[in-house]
């Protein structure tokens, strides 16, 4: 069992960084945010089907994750866990999974 990302979703671990780093001023502050969504993603590669299938909401095969304030958006695959998204929950998720908005 592994839990691998998506070029989506490392550039989305990128965004987030810099955005932490941004409004903390701290780079700490952004490995702390990193770090926790680390633990997410081993806790996706042990148990692949923890989260909630959201199929009708995010597509065929979709599923999320809570963590913090971030969602993350995966498939299974065999006993994998694919990660497309990483996506802070107070943003229009629906308009940036279609492409409407970055």
């Amino acid at each position: 069992m592994a839990c691998f990302r998506s070029a989506d979703a490392d550039r989305d671990l990128d965004d987030i960084w810099i955005h932490v780093l941004t409004e903390s001023g701290s780079p700490q502050v952004a490995d702390d945010a990193l770090d926790a969504l680390a633990r997410s993603f081993l806790a996706l590669a042990r148990f692949p089907g923890i989260g909630r299938v959201r199929d009708q909401a995010f597509g065929q095969g979709r599923r999320s994750l809570v963590s913090g304030d971030y969602l993350i958006i995966y498939m299974v695959q065999g006993s994998d866990a694919w990660v497309m998204r990483v996506i802070h929950g107070r943003r229009d998720i629906a308009a940036i999974l279609s492409g409407d908005a970055t």
